[in-house]
Formats: structure tokens, C-alpha cells, sequence
């Protein structure tokens, strides 16, 4: 059999031509490598609507140079579930499609009935159903079109993974891929691939076999080039505002100019009527008449005054208003730089193991367990506890996590290692369903605080002598199934270290060393503690209520001799680029950065955060934040130049 190698369909990486909104985008490169293995005769797309898929099909036999005739059927009307619309929609795709694609592919303005008559039975090579998304709309389409499948006939279904509204295209695939030879992926709303053909491709036939037992590995690999897509054209979308949120900033300024002129006006009527007023007051004595003419005077500068604070109260709104837009468009453009770079970042690496996958192959690695640390008695195994503190998280949350602990698990069989799970709420009672690990319930006390409770699993996993590693594990992520294989070989190979996870699809961009795996602090993230580490330094300092715990307990182990590693193969499923900035935890890690470098002594840092909990109007004075407390009962002897503060929250120097 052969093995499916992306390198060998190099259409999966093109760039794409029209990236228009659509759930489809994902998909895109699957669809230019179907085209690739199939060289469809006739290919036939049902619903077309802004055409992001049907001109990525167009993109791909035009490139590909392969005799194929397209057709793309709608009313171009709309319908209850994407809305109606008029003939914009249908005019901007023929603007684009007929000047380049216009010698091959059509555009037919029909209902899907109408239009069945028109082609021959068993004459189309693939068809895409992507209309009315009801369950007896997209089962009428499928029987109504199913004889004009050829012997070499692939369906595709898009929307399989929506359960929203009336949508019933899930349904009707779960019935029909009992039938036929199929594939799908769940990403972008679901694409389900239907080899509805007596005799279809050889190359398809040999996708459909390597499938069977590297599920995982293409969903994964269409998914990232998918996910490649989506973030240029998310991208796209931010680099379009730009422009608009400049203007906002001129028009602002303009408006502060011309405030700032109106109160300099106000002044200079002010000292005029002052020097009236002290005119006609030394002249009182003489001229009684002139006194009714001092009272209104003096009843009219009130009035002036009290206009002059209320445009002194204005312009400071304004000036407010105006910082705070500056401050949201520079962390904007900030994001947006970041998030460039990482995109840049993601596709080098993404080459970079495509490489190493082209020139080697993957070999099992053994597990090395040294007898340092707690020893084994009777020749029993050796314990993996993974300790999770939850705070409030969705139940889907929990659940993709026990899923993915037990599929990592299952790679554990064979090893002289059994697996336990340590559960404690910090928050709301989380469910954990039944399954074949031994899952062990604390009591909640309460909000104590990540460090606090990670303590409480970690001091009863270790008063077993049979326990040698304990795992923090934050429950808003997923394992890779070799993650604590992975982990437990680094430590294998490194048993006085502590040792990451990498995370994805963002990591930190801190350094590490690609041949040591030496790395300046880990993250509680996802985090492997041996039992010889917290005998020397105990647990996590419990002055941390949130966030930094972890950059000091990596501090710690290193001052006390321990390295710090990463294990670059132990995947972390762990995405934050995407959260709202949240103020309450803003001041935390502000907080916590200021015990951290008072702790470590690191006073400029120490001063810069306690400026910004005072600018960011956390507190009104530097007088009103809360006393430093440094106590702590296992404190060992800290080496302050292991700490590095000149990268602020980063702790170190940046990897892009």
C-alpha cells in the first residue's frame, strides 16, 4: 500500500486566488488535492453562493492543466438558513469567474431539479451537495443526482458536523456512509467523502486505504492547512481595518484641537470680564448706579466659570477617550504583529517537519526509568499522577480532556507505569464521567488559588512512595495521545529536570535550546514534576494566588541545581491567542509580577509594575497597594541571576 505524502501534491500548499467569508475555507486544500488524485471528467456543485469552494476547484484543474468541465448550480436567491440576498452576489462572481475560468466551467442560474435533465446518467466524476442544509432537502438531492454519478462518482457533503437549528445534513450522512467506501473531517463545519463509484481511481482507492489506520495524522494535516487559510484571511480582514481606526485617531485629535482652542477663547473672556469686574468695583462709591450693572456682571462671569469647568470636564473625558483608543489601537497593531509573525513562524515549522518527514521515519522510543527519587516496593509499578484544578470550565471542556488523558494512556500499556487522575474544584462542581482510569475527587475549599490547590494534589500524590511523577495539567487543554509517552522518555533521559509540554497550536516565545532542550522557565500549563525536585524545593509558592507561580518554581529548581527542559514531542492542545482582555486579570499578573521581582530582587521591575497598576487605575496612589509578603516555609537559597526581567512578562529572550 502506498503512503500518502503531501509533498507528492504540492497544489495543497498553493495560494488561493479568491478567499471570500465562508465556512468552506478550511477545506480549500483538500479540494485542490482530491482534484489532483481524481482528474474528475465532470465535476457538478450544488450551491455555490459566494463560490469560495467552486472557485478553488476551477483554481485547481486550471493549474493542474486536466481536461475537466465544471458547473456551478444555485437560484443565486438565498434561502431561510444563509439568508436571501439579490443579484450582487451572482454578479460579483462572474466579474471574477468568467474572464478566468470561463473556457471550462459554467455558471447555471437554476433550481437543482431543473437542472438534473440537462446531464447524461452516469456521467459526472464528482458532485459537491452544499444547498438547503435540511435533512430532507440534501437526502432528496443525493437520490435525485445519484444516477448521474459515473463508475469513478465521489460525493462530497459539507456542513456533517452542524447540529444547530433545522440543519440535518449530520443525520442523513450517518445513514448513507454505512453504505459506500467514505472519509470525513470535522473541521470547518465537516466535509463528508463519499465514494458512491463501483470503480473509482486508483489513487483515490489508496487514499481511502491509508486512511484507514492514519485517521488522525490527514484530518491533522488538512486541518493546519486549512487553519493556514483561515488565519490569512482573518488576517486579511484586520489589515482592512487599519485605515478606519486611523481615522478615528485624526478625527479625535482634530476634536481636541478645536476643544483646546474654544477653552483658550473661554480664558481670554474671562480675564477681560474679571478686569471689568475689578474696574466697576473700584468705581462703586462713586457711581451707586453702576452697582445693578456689577451684579449682572458678576451673575454673567458664573455663568462663564461654570462653562469653563464643564469644558474642562469635557476636554478631560476627551483626553481620556482619546488615550484609550490609542492604547486599544497600539495593542491592535501589537496583535497584529505578533500574530504575523507567528503565522510566519507556524509555516517554517510546518516545512521544517514536512522536511523530516520526506527524509526519516518515526521509531518507538524506550522509556528509561532510573530508581532515583520515591523507590518502588514488591517490584510494583511506578505512579503518574496528573493533577487538574478546575475554575468554572464547560463541560465539553472536561470531557475533550478525559478524553484525550485516556487516549494518551492507552500508550502507557506495556510500561511499568500506572496512571492516576487528581481532581480538586476551585470553582463550581465539574462532572467527570465514569472510565477505566482511576479518577480520585478532593473536596473543594474554595477559590485558594491554582498554586494553593496544585499544592494540596501534589504534597498526597508524593506521600506515596510508589509515586514518581506528578503532572500539572490545565483543564481548558488536550493531550496529544504520545504526549505523556513523550514526557515520560524526556524524563527518561533528563530524571533531574523539570519538563514541558509543548503547547499548540500558539506556544510561548521564549527560548530553548533545539539540541539540550534547555529552556529558561516551563509553563504550570502542562508541566512534569519527579518526586527528587519537590523533596528538595516543595511545591509552588503559595504567595501566588495566579499566574508567575510557575516562572518561580522554575527559578527555584534551577537554583537548587535541577535543569529545566522541554520535550518538544509532547503535543499540548492549548489555545489562548484568541481571549478578550479580562482588567481582574490584568491586575493579578501585574501583582504577581510585582511579588515575583521584589522576591527575586529585581527593584526596577518592581517599580515599573507598580507604576502600572497606578496608570492603569487599578489603585488611585502607590500608597494603596498591599504590603509585599516573602514568606514562605520551604524558601531554599535563591540565585537572583538565574532570574531575567529585562523581557518583562516574556522572562526571556524572544524566540521570533
Amino acid at each position: 500500500m502506498k503512503i500518502f505524502n503531501p509533498l507528492q501534491h504540492s497544489l495543497c500548499f498553493a495560494s488561493v486566488h479568491r478567499l471570500s467569508p465562508s465556512t468552506w475555507t478550511g477545506h480549500i486544500p483538500f479540494a485542490m488535492f482530491l482534484t489532483s488524485i481524481l482528474k474528475p471528467q465532470i465535476f457538478v456543485e450544488l450551491g455555490t453562493y459566494y463560490g469560495s469552494s467552486y472557485c478553488a476547484f476551477c483554481q485547481a484543474v486550471k493549474e493542474l492543466k486536466i481536461d475537466t468541465r465544471c458547473y456551478a448550480i444555485d437560484t443565486w436567491d438565498g434561502d431561510p438558513q444563509s439568508g436571501f440576498y439579490g443579484v450582487e452576489i451572482l454578479n460579483d462572481l462572474k466579474n471574477y469567474h468568467d474572464s478566468l475560468y470561463g473556457d471550462f466551467s459554467r455558471l447555471i442560474q437554476s433550481t437543482f431539479d431543473e437542472a438534473v435533465c440537462h446531464f447524461n446518467d452516469k456521467a459526472i466524476d464528482l458532485l459537491h451537495i452544499d444547498g438547503f442544509h435540511t435533512y430532507e432537502a440534501v437526502k432528496k438531492d443525493f437520490e435525485t443526482w445519484l444516477p448521474k454519478l459515473s463508475e469513478q462518482g465521489v460525493v462530497l457533503f459539507h456542513d456533517i458536523n452542524v447540529r444547530e437549528g433545522d440543519f440535518g445534513v449530520w443525520r442523513f450522512w450517518e445513514e448513507v456512509r454505512l453504505k459506500y467506501p467514505h472519509f470525513e473531517f470535522a473541521h470547518s463545519h465537516g466535509l463528508g467523502v463519499l465514494a458512491v463509484g463501483s470503480n473509482c481511481s486508483e489513487a483515490f482507492k489508496e487514499f481511502l486505504k491509508f486512511s484507514i489506520n492514519n485517521r488522525t495524522q490527514i484530518t491533522n494535516f488538512f486541518y493546519q492547512q486549512g487553519k493556514r487559510l483561515e488565519n490569512l484571511q482573518e488576517l486579511q480582514i484586520l489589515q482592512k481595518t487599519i485605515p478606519q481606526q486611523q481615522e478615528t485617531i485624526y478625527q479625535l485629535q482634530a476634536n481636541e484641537r478645536l476643544l483646546l482652542e474654544q477653552k483658550t477663547d473661554i480664558a481670554k473672556c474671562l480675564i477681560n470680564k474679571e478686569k471689568q469686574l475689578t474696574k466697576l468695583e473700584q468705581n462703586f462709591l462713586e457711581k451707586d448706579a453702576q452697582s445693578l450693572a456689577i451684579i449682572q456682571l458678576q451673575q454673567e462671569l458664573e455663568t462663564k466659570e461654570k462653562q469653563l469647568k464643564e469644558e474642562n470636564r469635557r476636554l478631560q473625558n476627551k483626553a481620556v477617550e482619546l488615550q484609550h483608543t490609542k492604547q486599544f489601537l497600539n495593542e491592535f497593531n501589537q496583535k497584529l504583529i505578533i500574530k504575523s509573525q507567528r503565522l510566519h513562524g507556524k509555516d517554517w515549522e510546518l516545512q521544517a517537519t514536512l522536511a523530516k518527514l520526506k527524509n526519516s521515519a518515526f521509531n518507538d522510543e524506550k522509556i528509561i526509568l532510573n530508581s532515583n527519587g520515591n523507590s518502588k516496593r514488591n517490584n510494583t509499578p511506578f505512579k503518574l499522577i496528573l493533577g487538574v484544578v478546575t475554575f468554572n470550565n464547560s463541560q465539553e471542556q472536561i470531557t475533550q480532556l478525559l478524553k484525550s488523558i485516556e487516549l494518551a494512556c492507552e500508550k502507557l500499556k506495556g510500561l511499568p507505569v500506572e496512571a492516576e487522575v487528581f481532581v480538586v474544584d476551585n470553582g463550581h462542581e465539574s462532572y467527570w464521567r465514569e472510565s477505566n482510569l482511576p479518577i480520585v475527587r478532593f473536596t473543594s475549599e474554595g477559590n485558594v488559588g491554582f498554586g494553593n490547590a496544585m499544592n494540596r494534589l501534589m504534597t498526597t500524590a508524593f506521600a506515596d512512595s510508589a509515586t514518581k511523577w506528578f503532572l500539572c495539567l490545565n483543564p481548558d487543554g488536550t493531550l496529544h495521545r504520545n504526549a505523556l509517552r513523550e514526557l515520560l522518555v524526556m524524563s527518561g533521559e533528563h530524571p533531574y529536570s523539570l519538563i514541558e509540554a509543548r503547547q499548540f497550536p500558539e506556544e510561548h516565545n521564549k527560548q530553548y535550546d533545539a539540541e539540550t532542550f534547555e529552556t529558561p522557565w516551563a509553563s504550570g500549563a502542562c508541566l512534569l514534576i519527579c518526586y527528587d525536585i519537590f523533596k528538595k524545593i516543595g511545591g509552588f509558592d503559595p504567595n501566588f494566588f495566579m499566574y508567575l507561580e510557575d516562572v518561580d518554581f522554575s527559578w527555584r529548581a534551577r537554583s537548587a541545581g535541577f535543569s529545566v527542559k522541554i520535550a518538544p514531542r509532547a503535543i499540548f492542545g492549548h489555545s489562548v491567542l484568541n481571549r478578550e482582555f479580562n482588567a481582574s486579570a490584568d491586575k493579578i499578573m501585574l501583582l504577581s509580577g510585582r511579588y515575583l521581582a521584589s522576591k527575586w530582587q529585581d527593584s526596577k521591575f518592581v517599580k515599573w509594575a507598580e507604576d502600572e497598576l497606578v496608570a492603569r487605575k487599578y489603585y488611585s496612589s502607590l500608597s494603596e497597594l498591599p504590603e509585599l509578603s516573602l514568606v514562605f516555609k520551604n524558601e531554599e537559597n535563591l540565585n537572583p541571576q538565574i532570574a531575567n526581567f529585562a523581557h518583562y512578562f516574556s522572562f526571556s529572550s524572544p524566540r521570533w
